[in-house]
């Protein structure tokens, strides 16, 4: 254990020796996740389902694990949105920005909920 976190703490620094030894400690958690349409799932149990896939959003998923430590990385990916979507989305970005600015030391969690339903109100969305 004391090996792994002495290579973690020297890739954190930019040990390039290190980080070219690392690599080849990361391996896949899981099989990617491929999924799309209005009954996907991205539990972390799921597979990919080809005939589910829609050409609409699309979403990925996949984990690695580098000394004990598992990671998730999801994205999503519209293909020609409708416009409807376009603005859902973009009221989603704007919440989670209007967010992220509050949360800080000693804000409560009440105000970021604050925050989201105020973006909401000044947007017209509530």
């Amino acid at each position: 254990a004391a090996k792994r976190c002495a290579a973690a703490a020297a890739i954190a620094c930019g040990n390039s020796a290190a980080t070219a030894r690392s690599t080849r400690l990361v391996e896949s958690c899981y099989f990617p996740i491929v999924t799309s349409g209005g009954a996907c799932t991205t539990d972390a149990g799921a597979a990919s389902d080809a005939d589910a896939i829609n050409d609409d959003v699309v979403v990925v998923e996949f984990g690695a694990r580098f000394a004990n430590y598992c990671t998730n990385v999801a994205r999503t990916f519209f293909v020609e949105p409708l416009p409807s979507l376009e603005k859902c989305y973009a009221a989603l970005r704007g919440i989670h920005t209007a967010c992220v600015d509050v949360m800080r030391d000693g804000h409560s969690l009440s105000a970021v909920a604050a925050a989201a339903y105020a973006y909401l109100e000044a947007k017209d969305l509530g």
